[in-house]
């Protein structure tokens, strides 16, 4: 399991970067997760995975809060969506369900 977020990232304007959580499990402190060093040539990129990275757990929450009903509501009601929307949407949104689940897996998560 990861280290529960919030996690907030400290971009420096060089490209340095510091993803960091807070909480009481620090002592009222703070843990550095993962940091970077300097790469000024690509200070905006670095700047767009600290944010991303930052985000992973608020992310794995919601697409799993988000895979769970889809995944229930796809069941229950799949005659009904087929018919609403048609076999090949309801197929699509099947796919994207299953995609959801796989990067969950990747991420470790269930």
């Amino acid at each position: 399991m990861h280290t529960p977020g919030p996690w907030e990232a400290d971009v420096a304007l060089d490209g340095a970067f510091s993803i960091y959580a807070k909480g009481p499990q620090f002592g009222g402190g703070q843990a550095i997760l993962c940091s970077r060093a300097p790469w000024k040539h690509l200070a905006e990129e670095s700047e767009a995975n600290a944010r991303l990275i930052a985000a992973a757990p608020d992310l794995v929450s919601a697409l799993t809060a988000l895979s769970h009903e889809m995944a229930g509501t796809l069941t229950a009601f799949q005659m009904a969506m087929r018919e609403a929307v048609g076999n090949t949407n309801y197929n699509i949104l099947v796919d994207r369900v299953d995609r959801a689940n796989a990067a969950l897996s990747k991420a470790g998560s269930e």
